[in-house]
């Protein structure tokens, strides 16, 4: 009996220190402080509406990104003319904001937000609009933390806004600073991969190359590089000579991968895109793409003009748009044909060799 007794005394105890100990893990300050810190700004539902999004950088000016509806691309309009825009940061920004995260509370009135950098005047916004122009968000971001963290607060007139102020990692600064350029996309081939239009899938690439002077001369050069079984081979052949598998896919991928840096959008600059050579790569699909390569404006310059065309036209990536591309991107496209080949077999050298030596004893 006296037994059984202190079983159940033990397990009263063991019980109690089990409730006691899930109650503390429950009922913790710290923990229950993490949980109720995190937050988020707005959901994906709601940005999924947005048609328009106008972002108010550090330096005080405006940067507008609209989209036709729901699921047309985004662009910016600089100057009465519209420009294409990475899609991938607009999602990836859209994404911070919908995001829950741990945003602490930091102050719970408009009163604080002057030294926050919250005030109207001071913050910077990103402002997040609907088809009609009712605003679906607008989140202010002020200064920085010795932390790094970024103070944040909801703007506009709607429920919650100038109300509150909260901290967290800082990923909306890289959005607020740079200009419409740093929306631009300035990919040549954007997103080829995905749209049909991959390293595998060209058959043909046809470079004319201007002769050039300088640190390193070379003659012009025109050639076609052209799929055979699981390489390639060149026209005109330069005999004993093979290509180089692995420096085509070098030179696919520099074109296919090629990445302006800016659009040229002056009126003289639109129309100087040949002098400079051209790429021209012919796809399995039928389609074919020339890159016409500019002169270089003037001595010492460190870009070229280039355009994008297709034949049939209408092609995806053939543009409007005049691109201003690297002296460096340039040169990546534009090969001399001895920068394909693979170095004379060992039997060819030999054999010049010997031809070499009985001339000698000859």
């Amino acid at each position: 009996m006296k037994f059984k007794t202190k079983v159940l005394t033990l397990g009263c105890i063991a019980a109690a220190l089990a409730i006691g100990i899930i109650i503390s893990f429950v009922f913790d300050p710290q923990r229950v402080s993490t949980r109720s810190s995190y937050y988020q700004w707005s959901t994906d539902d709601a940005l999924s509406a947005a048609t328009e999004i106008v972002i108010h950088q550090a330096d005080g000016s405006d940067i507008s990104l609209e989209r036709a509806g729901k699921d047309a691309p985004w662009t910016t309009t600089v100057n009465s003319i519209s420009y294409p825009v990475l899609q991938t940061r607009v999602s990836d920004m859209l994404s911070a904001i919908s995001a829950r995260k741990e945003y602490p509370l930091r102050a719970g009135n408009a009163a604080s937000f002057n030294s926050l950098g919250l005030a109207d005047s001071a913050a910077k916004k990103i402002s997040v609009k609907d088809s009609t122009g009712a605003l679906i968000i607008e989140l202010l971001v002020g200064n920085t933390d010795s932390q790094g963290d970024v103070y944040l607060a909801l703007g506009g007139d709607g429920a919650g806004s100038k109300k509150e102020a909260r901290s967290g990692k800082d990923t909306f600064t890289t959005y607020l600073s740079g200009g419409a350029k740093s929306w631009y996309d300035l990919r040549l081939f954007p997103d080829h991969d995905a749209n049909d239009l991959t390293a595998a899938s060209v058959l043909s690439i046809t470079i004319d190359k201007p002769a050039t002077t300088g640190d390193a001369p070379s003659a012009a050069e025109s050639y076609t590089l052209s799929r055979a079984g699981n390489g390639w081979q060149l026209s005109p052949a330069v005999e004993g000579r093979s290509v180089e598998t692995t420096a085509v896919d070098t030179l696919l991928t520099s074109i296919l991968d090629a990445t302006a840096s800016d659009f040229v959008t002056d009126a003289a600059g639109t129309g100087s895109t040949s002098g400079g050579g051209s790429v021209k790569i012919v796809a399995d699909n039928g389609l074919s793409y020339t890159i016409q390569i500019g002169a270089k404006a003037e001595e010492g310059a460190s870009s070229q003009n280039v355009s994008i065309t297709s034949s049939p036209a209408g092609g995806k990536f053939a543009s409007s748009f005049v691109y201003s591309l690297g002296d460096w991107s340039v040169n990546q496209m534009l090969k001399t044909k001895d920068s394909l080949l693979a170095a004379p077999t060992t039997d060819d050298s030999a054999a010049s060799g010997d031809a070499t030596s009985e001339s000698t004893t000859t």
